[in-house]
């Protein structure tokens, strides 16, 4: 059975680590917090796009030169 996006966004948690002396209101998810998240795994999926990118450019650069 393939997932919705739904359930799986259903399914993400986010676990928020504080110090001890953090006022009680600034320990709560926030939505700043999950958008950094957000921010956080857009940038590694992009590294990883470009990375793939380079890997074909070099692959198909001397194949073009020859």
């Amino acid at each position: 059975m393939p997932y919705t996006t739904s359930f799986i966004q259903n399914l993400l948690q986010v676990i928020k680590f504080v110090d001890k002396a953090t006022q009680l209101e600034d320990r709560t998810v926030t939505a700043i917090d999950r958008g950094i998240l957000e921010l956080k795994t857009a940038i590694s999926k992009l590294h990883a796009q470009v990375e793939a990118l380079h890997s074909k450019i070099d692959e198909y650069v001397p194949l073009a030169c020859s």
